[in-house]
């Protein structure tokens, strides 16, 4: 079968476009593989139309056996693992990868990256190990060194977990009401947008610090990076949205739920390290200290 594309516009309904795209051009695959690529499809589509800028590429192809499937979109941020807990609301989409996929992997492209994956052809059963495919070290070695110490892991996934499905609905928000682009809903995520089409990533030492304090269920994990001092204004006005953000959620306008308060000061405290590190000011310890006032 020769490679199959599709180009699909940054909006919600990609995804459902994108799914039948793949079911329709897998109609001689087992039902099965139809149903995986579907279900993964949709979770890598989903990620990129809310990470990235621009259109997404879907591309299919037959390779013996197996169905390969690339999606293809202009962000710049790496793809990692967050760590998020079965039960929560977002952050699937690697976890999903790692169990259904025969194999998987992404890869830099000349404006943005590319997440794969296959299904199929592995020999009576087997399965080839999920890889990541990281072509970065240290994608800032002039900038800020920046370190958070003893961050909390579990404090972190949760808080993380909140934040993705948040942005996941404001992104529905806009497609069905386009005039709130200049509310809080769309000028968060234009800001996002922006952060994930420049911002490279902390590189692979802090991404791998992160990766085994997750894996080994970890209570704290120290990691250090470094960022351009530019970043630090863009990540407080980020901060000040996602407590418009809050609000919103506190007057329970929105489908997710408020966020806890060890949420706000997980998050407080992460940013406001990032700001005024960039500063030059010394990093500070994780204390525990969960309150609306935490920074």
């Amino acid at each position: 079968m020769p490679s199959q594309k599709i180009e699909l516009a940054s909006e919600v309904k990609s995804c459902s476009i994108a799914r039948r795209f793949v079911r329709d051009t897998l109609a001689d695959a087992p039902d099965d593989l139809r149903d995986n690529a579907s279900l993964l499809t949709s979770e890598v589509v989903t990620n990129a139309l809310l990470h990235a800028k621009g259109p997404v590429m879907v591309e299919v192809e037959q390779r013996g056996g197996a169905y390969r499937i690339a999606v293809s979109d202009e962000g710049r941020a790496p793809l990692t693992q967050k760590g998020y807990r079965t039960d929560d609301a977002t952050g699937r989409g690697l976890q999903l990868l790692d169990c259904l996929a025969t194999s998987w992997g992404w890869e830099w492209t000349g404006p943005g990256k590319v997440v794969w994956f296959e299904l199929g052809g592995a020999a009576e059963g087997a399965r080839t190990p999920a890889v990541e495919q990281r072509s970065y070290e240290d994608p800032y070695p002039d900038g800020m060194p920046i370190a958070l110490l003893e961050a909390p892991v579990e404090e972190m996934i949760r808080t993380g977990a909140h934040y993705d499905a948040l942005y996941r609905e404001f992104r529905l928000i806009l497609e069905l009401d386009p005039s709130r682009r200049q509310a809080t809903p769309g000028r968060l995520l234009h800001l996002i947008h922006a952060l994930g089409t420049s911002f490279l990533g902390y590189g692979h030492s802090a991404e791998e610090a992160w990766g085994i304090a997750v894996r080994e269920n970890r209570r704290t994990v120290t990691v250090h990076f470094r960022l351009p001092p530019e970043a630090g204004p863009a990540i407080e006005h980020y901060n000040e949205l996602l407590d418009e953000a809050d609000d919103y959620c506190q007057r329970a306008e929105l489908l997710t739920i408020a966020p806890t308060d060890e949420a706000l000061a997980v998050r407080r405290w992460a940013f406001g390290q990032v700001v005024g590190q960039c500063r030059g000011e010394p990093p500070m310890r994780w204390t525990g200290q969960v309150g609306l006032n935490s920074a």
